[in-house]
């Protein structure tokens, strides 16, 4: 037998073409030998859509799962910030070494 076809969903998920279903949950059903309940989530571990292997996938509730990714996209927002600011001490130096603005500049605040 045929294993079945399957497409990218805009997304990035895996679908199957015969039924329209997501391969990650299908998966998680096989693996557990029931159907899933409403408000369980099945989490993609690594955060590669495509790869359903069934250590890369990890069931939960939505709560769970909102907040596995709440804590990352905070953890990503703060990273940004840290390298912008980063990337400011670093201009700012720069025009200090080369005498293009002194101390004054800096705490009068136009390089805020």
């Amino acid at each position: 037998m045929r294993a079945p076809e399957t497409y990218v969903d805009h997304r990035g998920y895996l679908r199957y073409c015969d039924s329209n279903r997501l391969v990650h949950r299908r998966i998680m059903e096989q693996e557990l030998g029931r159907r899933l309940v409403k408000g369980e989530v099945v989490h993609h571990r690594s955060g590669n859509k495509l790869d359903n292997s069934i250590s890369n996938l990890e069931l939960m509730t939505k709560q769970e799962h909102w907040k596995r990714h709440l804590k990352e996209w905070r953890r990503a927002r703060v990273a940004a910030r840290t390298r912008r600011s980063i990337g400011c001490c670093v201009a700012w130096a720069i025009l200090l070494v080369a005498g293009l603005i002194t101390i004054g500049t800096l705490n009068c605040g136009i390089w805020r």
